[in-house]
């Protein structure tokens, strides 16, 4: 006999001896409010309260034999008011043993369940992880049974997390869907109603997000009251699920109110300036999704405080533009300018977040008035005219882009205390050799615009001396026009001593994007084995999905290989995660204007 049929039996003998005693109390309610499963698991509940200890005992006993059967009813029991039927009902749930293996389980969860219930919480995360990871849905029952067994609140939840994060069964997995069902049984323990939920997207998502509202706002309030059953890394992804399901089906007060619950998670803990990153995150999302619609019913209900701080004025000034109101939005940029600044790092900070809006015009105006007030030579002072620098260069304002590295430079090399000073801040001299090169490197782009080869390649010279592992410098030498055949070589073997360089890295740091990244940077604007570029522009976007900066290179590298399609498409995504870097965009002219005389479209 199994140990299921063998817990019926107990349960229905008991059920014959204690009948008299539920019929005189007339209720089959626990102390929570929540509708017992069994009558019997109740009323063992009950005497686990009870005066005499023998009977206080003999119910413990008899609770733990009934092992699942009783599990929801002593959970719910761990939050009874009274103290002594909470304290051992959690005790129970500690002790009781969990057949966490099955017969009918796949080998592979099998392998994954051994041995579950004296993990670590630790070691029960990878185990949630390899379930999750089994092909086919072959774990997810076994999530299931976690979601609905496990004595720990937070392993339950992690278990139920991970399930959100599957993709949705088809109906065509007819019977997983139903072995998922199984496991859940008719329990109401949160995770296991979020896995219920999940199974019933399956069929229509739209149709669960009132029920996923009543979820997420439960959770919420969960920790925001610091409560030990759940943590920030599940509530964060769970509110930013139901975001992106009131996002795709929901109304637009539905989207709106569940963006604010994420700003407003935990406000009364939250400093100020956290509260203002949370309400700036909400604004930033409104842009990226183009959810103009949703900004109208945040600025009716965050209007004041989002008109009362710089930063968030600026990004409701960007939404706005969005919106297609750019007069409006001109109103709220010059106020946010004219607000006071607490220090001019702060305006460096701003400049920073609005060119990577695109919003290039507003971010040079807080540049120049940081770079007015901070001292020529200091970090801060270097980090705005690193930053305004680059955007001068990418509107091909190269000479304006080495007057503002210039002017800190200069002043560097008179400042003896200012420039000691930096140096054992920076940890050393190689950053500042680094700028100083893109100056050399940004006066040489100046030159050749002008067709000045020779002083291009003379500038490019100084920008090597001071710094020898920037690709863009390499780059440029390689292309340099009217070099003589010297120059031509020495360039090439410079080449290949910076690939063999950056191999090495990719080799030591294999899950670093950027060396992939760079390597195949240098590579498809330059020589050599172009298809390995592909490759490895691939890896760094594999690493880091969808950077625009990666995905550049990417097209760069289909372009060097000759596949002129691929290379406009992936340039074209560039471009639309990033429409205002003006290299991307003439790179991708470049490209189109290949494709079309080649007959492509």
């Amino acid at each position: 006999m199994s140990r299921k049929s063998l817990c019926g039996c107990t349960l229905a003998i008991f059920i014959a001896l204690v009948a008299p005693t539920l019929a005189a109390t007339g209720s089959n309610r626990n102390a929570a409010g929540e509708t017992a499963r069994h009558p019997a698991v109740a009323a063992l509940i009950q005497q686990l309260g009870d005066e005499q200890f023998s009977v206080r005992r003999r119910a413990e006993e008899q609770l733990i034999r009934l092992g699942p059967e009783a599990f929801d009813d002593l959970r719910a029991a761990e939050e009874d008011a009274d103290l002594e039927i909470a304290e051992r009902a959690r005790y129970i749930l500690l002790r009781m043993r969990v057949d966490w293996v099955r017969p009918e389980d796949p080998p592979e969860v099998r392998r994954a369940l051994t041995r579950y219930g004296e993990l670590s919480r630790e070691e029960k995360e990878k185990r949630i992880a390899r379930l999750a990871e089994l092909k086919e849905g072959a774990g997810l029952p076994a999530l299931c049974r976690i979601a609905r067994l496990d004595a720990s609140a937070l392993a339950a939840r992690q278990a139920a997390m991970a399930l959100l994060k599957s993709p949705v069964l088809a109906g065509e997995q007819q019977k997983l869907l139903t072995d998922c069902e199984r496991e859940l049984n008719g329990s109401e323990r949160p995770p296991v109603v979020w896995a219920r939920l999940w199974l019933r997207e399956a069929a229509d998502r739209r149709a669960t997000l009132a029920e996923w509202d009543q979820a997420v706002e439960a959770e919420a309030a969960l920790l925001a009251a610091d409560s030990p059953d759940t943590a920030s890394e599940i509530v964060y992804p769970l509110l930013l699920r139901h975001l992106q399901g009131c996002h795709e089906f929901g109304t637009v007060e539905a989207t709106a109110a569940a963006l604010l619950r994420i700003a407003d998670l935990r406000s009364d803990h939250q400093t100020a300036r956290r509260r203002m990153n949370n309400l700036a995150w909400a604004l930033q999302w409104i842009i990226a999704q183009k959810r103009w619609d949703v900004l109208e019913h945040v600025v009716d209900q965050r209007g004041e405080e989002l008109r009362g701080d710089r930063r968030l004025l600026y990004y409701l000034a960007a939404a706005t533009s969005g919106a297609g109101r750019q007069d409006e939005a001109a109103r709220l940029a010059d106020k946010a300018y004219a607000l006071g600044a607490a220090h001019a790092k702060e305006r460096v900070d701003v400049a920073n977040a609005l060119v990577e809006l695109g919003f290039v015009d507003w971010a040079e105006r807080e540049y120049r008035r940081a770079l007015d007030d901070l001292p020529i030579v200091s970090w801060d002072s270097l980090r705005a005219r690193r930053e305004w620098a680059m955007w001068l260069h990418d509107r091909e304002e190269h000479a304006k882009a080495a007057e503002v590295l210039d002017e800190f430079f200069q002043k560097y090399r008179d400042d003896r205390a200012a420039r000691q000073q930096l140096i054992q801040q920076l940890d050393g001299q190689e950053y500042v050799n680094a700028l100083a090169a893109r100056a050399e490197y940004y006066r040489a782009c100046d030159f050749a615009a002008q067709h000045r080869f020779d002083k291009e390649r003379e500038a490019l010279e100084n920008a090597w001396r001071l710094y020898d592992d920037d690709p863009d410098i390499l780059i440029a030498m390689y292309r340099s026009q009217g070099a003589d055949d010297a120059y031509r070589q020495q360039t090439r073997k410079r080449i290949q001593e910076m690939s063999q360089r950056h191999l090495a890295l990719i080799e030591q740091y294999p899950d670093e994007p950027s060396f992939h990244n760079q390597w195949a940077w240098l590579i498809s604007n330059t020589e050599g084995d172009y298809a390995r570029a592909v490759e490895q522009s691939k890896r760094s976007l594999e690493l880091q999905p969808d950077e625009p900066s990666y995905l550049d290179t990417l097209g760069r590298c289909y372009y060097a290989a000759g596949d002129l399609k691929k290379a406009v498409e992936t340039q074209r995504k560039a471009v639309e995660l990033s429409p205002h870097y003006g290299v991307m965009r003439r790179q991708l002219a470049l490209f189109e204007r290949e494709l079309a005389a080649k007959g492509g479209s």
